[in-house]
């Protein structure tokens, strides 16, 4: 035979089955081109975000590749950044917190409510916490440690813990 010329070699059956199994899992889903949010500056840390910080870019995603990823602007408003994240790039879901209302050591006014009346004065927190969060704080006068719950407004209400 010459150049050109091969037999053509029809493989068993049997051969077939492991083929197409194996073309069925590696061929990658279907990608499609999708708006992400991503900072149109760099954010840094601590940094509340709002819509001026925010662009859309467009990736070509599929939909294992955007897990773990903000995909719209209300997942990431007013959220604070855990870490510096890059102009342009997408948003990793991980590096954003709810915003931090109470800061470890500071003096935050407090209430104790209970069958119409109410006890009102400051304590120190002992960790942070973002409202709705229940935290660890210290009554400065007494020294006695309470379980309180940070409201949206950066205050505490005393449990009965």
């Amino acid at each position: 035979m010459g150049i050109g010329h091969h037999k053509a070699v029809r493989p068993p059956v049997s051969g077939l089955l492991p083929v197409f199994c194996w073309l069925v899992w590696t061929v990658p889903a279907a990608a499609e081109i999708r708006a992400l949010p991503v900072p149109a500056a760099t954010i840094y840390p601590d940094e509340v975000i709002n819509g001026a910080m925010l662009s859309e870019r467009r990736f070509r995603v599929t939909t294992a590749s955007v897990r773990g990823f903000a995909t719209s602007g209300s997942a990431v408003l007013g959220k604070q950044a855990r870490r510096r994240l890059i102009a342009g790039e997408p948003i990793p879901l991980a590096a954003l917190a709810d915003r931090v209302a109470v800061r470890h050591g500071m003096s935050i006014a407090a209430a104790y409510q209970e069958d119409g009346f109410t006890i009102s004065t400051f304590l120190i927190a002992l960790q942070d916490g973002s409202s709705g969060d229940v935290i660890n704080a210290r009554n400065a006068a007494s020294g006695a440690i309470v379980r309180a719950l940070v409201r949206s407004d950066g205050t505490l209400l005393v449990t009965g813990e």
